[in-house]
């Protein structure tokens, strides 16, 4: 019997430790989550600040760039002190603009500074550009890292996780890398990093922390298990091992290969490892969605269960003789009591009578005197509960009053709340048309005022006589053509208006896409170079067919544009379950990858120096994206400079 009672109390005893551990591990996770959801907010202060400094055009003041150039062709800043220090690969060359980027640099050496010096668990804070050159704090001895066999003299920086990431984080958040082997002495790590944009949103390069696992498992991992054999391991959310206590060196493999059951588990796992019976926790970091996760021997636990569980029945023991003498004692405080309680029976009318007196002069309506069994007080005990009932029911009342009050304030506090958020959304509203009113009388202005100004001089050419008569025909086509290039764009103007506008534009009917796109392939029959495909047999869809001729007549002309004269143009159209896809393909001259993310943007022309001989406003790619969204379609784009573009719509099918 006294057997299967330590046995029952040893199995209690080591579900509460075992839940007693999580409560910690969970602790420690927070812990965790706090540190790095500290250094999120610092790297986010640190781009916003990036962002104005290095586009201040003052620069560092105070501030001498001395750049020492080695003979592997990279440069980098030797300098004494506690201070940061820049560098430059050796695939660039030190331009004036390179210099002027990194004397700007110099100003981020003091938050650089507070942020290493607030985060123990912090080995450097650095800024990197597209273009491979850096400013890093603590500094870097850079000849010595290349001699060393770490650091590459030409290395591209952007082709790293820490930065890559960064340039391509969606809505500019910061992000975490998992752990790799650094570029410098350092070796295993892991990084966060944040892009930096200039006022117009262009990418200027990134902000990153480094982390080493040593300071990791020193800092992040910087607790003790009451277990001697017991450890922790913090896992990344690709489920690889970002940091690991030394205990865990010898169960590293093991746990690898079950990473995905650990931390899936709702509850702690018992499993034998290395001929050990070890109990698995885990707890996620919501921050990073990194997992911690403590294994503790389980004979350890019991161990100590057990001297517990002995200490307990040996109290126990101890103290049965004295728990007989206080039962004892009990009884005879029981006999008493209950020789007052006959006493009392006699006097607590009289008592709760004066209570209740009390009680309703502090406030308190609702008493009532219990039903005495005197007879004597029957006819007391009535009267004073009909008082106090009416009592309680004028101030019930006057609660009610209250309360409908308080409804009706708090009913037009959110009332006025309401309005209040409506005037702030149509102020932003307003805020934002006027934006996009400046921005389009500024592009109108500049697109008119080249053929304006040329126009005015063929005619003062032809009103002076200076070219003579055989000139004049010439400068009236020449007139002709621009004045035909402004109506083309005010044409444009009042289209893209209408259409944004959707105000009576479109007329959707249910259209036979058969028809429509042979309707297309028999407009271009006579062109050679352009070849069109339908595949399959397509539905019907919802379509406005003038509109939709546009965008597909723009997207064919300007492959036909931007293409040698006899380069081909390949139109595929196709439908999957949710939508008919049209795919319009050229060989021509394509678009740099950095004026992608702006071709749909109105006024916005590739490379309008090397474009300015062929006609155009900049509308066209805009008119096409807004008619297909009108359709409730989508619109994307890929090309490569001297490979080609190709242009994908979807339209839904109805």
């Amino acid at each position: 019997m006294l057997y299967t009672t330590r046995q029952q109390i040893e199995k209690a005893m080591l579900h509460y430790i075992t839940y007693l551990h999580q409560e910690n591990l969970d602790k420690q996770a927070a812990r965790i989550n706090e540190q790095l959801n500290s250094l999120e907010k610092q790297i986010r202060m640190i781009s916003t600040t990036a962002s104005f400094l290095l586009t201040e055009p003052s620069g560092y003041s105070h501030y001498e760039l001395k750049l020492t150039k080695e003979k592997e062709g990279y440069y980098w800043e030797e300098i004494e002190g506690d201070v940061s220090n820049v560098g430059v690969s050796a695939i660039n060359k030190l331009t004036p603009e390179i210099r002027q980027r990194l004397i700007l640099s110099k100003a981020l050496e003091p938050v650089f500074k507070k942020v290493v010096q607030q985060n123990a668990h912090v080995a450097a804070i650095y800024y990197i550009s597209p273009q491979s050159y850096w400013r890093i704090y603590p500094k870097m001895n850079v000849r010595q890292e290349i001699n060393n066999g770490y650091l590459s003299p030409n290395i591209d920086l952007t082709k790293k996780d820490f930065f890559s990431l960064a340039a391509h984080s969606p809505n500019n958040e910061p992000v975490w890398t998992d752990t790799y082997v650094d570029l410098t002495h350092r070796k295993e790590m892991f990084s966060l990093s944040t892009p930096i944009r200039d006022r117009n949103g262009n990418f200027i390069g990134i902000i990153g922390i480094d982390i080493t696992i040593s300071q990791a498992v020193e800092h992040l991992l910087k607790f003790k298990f009451q277990e001697p054999s017991a450890y922790a391991v913090l896992i990344s959310k690709n489920h690889r091992f970002i940091a690991y206590q030394p205990k865990a060196k010898d169960d590293l493999s093991f746990l690898s290969s079950h990473l995905q059951t650990i931390i899936g588990a709702q509850k702690p796992i018992s499993w034998n490892i290395n001929d050990k019976d070890k109990i698995i926790l885990c707890s996620i970091i919501p921050n990073t969605n990194w997992s911690l996760i403590s294994v503790i021997p389980k004979e350890e636990i019991i161990d100590s269960i057990k001297q517990i569980t002995l200490q307990k029945l040996t109290d126990y023991k101890k103290s049965f003789s004295f728990q007989f003498i206080s039962l004892l004692c009990f009884v005879a405080i029981i006999l008493i009591i209950s020789s007052i309680a006959i006493w009392k029976h006699f006097t607590n009318p009289i008592k709760e009578l004066l209570e209740g007196i009390s009680s309703v002069s502090a406030g308190n309506f609702r008493t009532k005197m219990a039903k005495p069994s005197l007879h004597e007080f029957k006819v007391l005990h009535s009267s004073f509960n009909n008082m106090a009932k009416k009592l309680d029911d004028l101030i019930s009342n006057y609660e009610a009053l209250h309360l409908q009050l308080e409804e009706k304030v708090a009913e037009r506090t959110a009332q006025l709340t309401k309005v209040n958020e409506s005037l702030k959304q149509t102020n932003e509203r307003l805020k934002q048309l006027e934006q996009t009113r400046r921005e389009i009388f500024e592009n109108i202005a500049h697109d008119l005022k080249t053929p304006i100004t040329l126009v005015l001089g063929y005619i003062e050419a032809i009103q002076d006589g200076i070219a003579g008569k055989e000139k004049n025909e010439e400068y009236l086509k020449r007139i002709e053509k621009h004045l035909h290039s402004i109506n083309h764009l005010v044409k444009g103007i009042y289209e893209l208006n209408h259409i944004e506008a959707q105000t009576n534009v479109f007329q959707f009917e249910q259209i036979d896409a058969n028809s429509f796109f042979a309707y297309i392939q028999d407009v271009y029959k006579n062109y050679p170079n352009i070849h069109i495909s339908i595949q399959n047999d397509l539905p019907f869809v919802k379509m406005d067919t003038k509109y939709m001729e546009r965008a597909m007549f723009n997207l064919i002309d300007n492959a036909l544009k931007y293409s040698d004269a006899h380069s081909p143009v390949e139109i595929l159209v196709k439908n999957t379950e949710q939508s008919i896809v049209i795919v319009i393909r050229d060989f021509g001259w394509g678009i740099p990858e950095k004026d992608l993310p702006y071709i749909f943007d109105r006024f916005y022309r590739v490379d309008k120096a090397r474009n300015s001989h062929k006609p155009g406003n900049g509308l066209g790619l805009t008119i096409v994206k807004e008619i297909v969204h009108a359709h409730g379609g989508k619109i994307d784009v890929v090309s490569k400079l001297g490979e080609g573009t190709t242009f994908t719509i979807y339209l839904p099918i109805c």
